[in-house]
């Protein structure tokens, strides 16, 4: 059985109390709702088991799709950093496109 993909907490930081989720998917497995549905999963555990302050998640410019993923997720917009990736497939820099929802967001919007 081919896996869909992961999903992980790439950094923790216990002084900031932040974790940074990545994640990366399969093809075949895009636009399925998979990555909403795990990046949900991430947050509230790590919201309710790890009592994270905040979750932060990035992507390249380039694959908007995954801004879309987290937008769904309840992640909001921060910020975003030009030219701080070379784009694997066309070799040319792209940005970074940084999303974050901090506990007290999320917990405000498991009650609505």
């Amino acid at each position: 059985m081919e896996p869909i993909g992961e999903i992980e907490a790439v950094k923790v930081s216990e002084a900031h109390d932040l974790v940074e989720m990545g994640d990366c998917y399969g093809s075949r497995f895009w636009n399925k709702g998979y990555a909403t549905e795990a990046l949900k999963a991430f947050m509230k555990y790590m919201f309710n088991e790890v009592e994270a302050g905040m979750i932060i998640a990035c992507h390249i410019s380039t694959n908007p799709a995954s801004g879309r993923v987290m937008q769904k997720a309840g992640m909001k917009y921060d910020a975003t950093l030009k030219k701080y990736f070379v784009d694997k497939n066309s070799g040319k820099r792209a940005d970074k496109v940084c999303y974050s929802i901090s506990r007290e967001e999320y917990f405000q919007k498991s009650r609505v």
